[in-house]
């Protein structure tokens, strides 16, 4: 099924990260319920997120920051790499300082897929849905989505440097 994906993504013939990255969105609602994605670019140097994209922009504009938290949510995406997800909104409470905004878009439950190049963490793809959307189950198919959002990354990064 991979493959498939793939091809979806390679054929976005254009200048536009965006267009390519809003393919990445439909691909991953394909399988998974979706209300919010972002997609954030990690900043070590001035220790931040940057969104780069959002299906919410009048919300969550492109260019928008955070600061990267101090939080379990942070060792497990930033330090160890791996994916987390919160399929309740006490958990969201207590992990994100945007919570209301997040629940006042309808979503309670959150999967962020980090997105890395060997060892070098480039991003995240934020994905949020209902409460209960993202079974244990859903994983494998998250795993998957680093490929893809990976090469989206590496798209990016060419186009801003020309």
């Amino acid at each position: 099924m991979m493959m498939e994906e793939l091809n979806r993504l390679i054929k976005v013939r254009n200048n536009n990260p965006a267009e390519l990255f809003a393919e990445l969105e439909k691909i991953a609602s394909s399988r998974l319920p979706i209300k919010l994605f972002s997609v954030m670019e990690i900043d070590f140097q001035k220790d931040e997120a940057r969104r780069i994209y959002t299906n919410s922009p009048e919300v969550y504009p492109v260019s928008g920051t955070k600061p990267i938290p101090e939080n379990d949510w942070a060792d497990t995406v930033i330090k160890r790499k791996k994916i987390f997800v919160a399929n309740d909104y006490l958990t969201l409470k207590q992990t994100f300082p945007d919570h209301e905004v997040i629940k006042s878009l309808g979503c309670e439950a959150i999967i962020n897929v980090p997105i890395t190049i060997e060892e070098d963490i480039l991003g995240t793809l934020n994905i949020l849905g209902p409460e209960g959307a993202y079974p244990p189950d859903i994983i494998p198919f998250a795993e998957d989505l680093k490929i893809l959002g990976a090469l989206c990354f590496l798209f990016n990064e060419s186009i801003k440097n020309g």
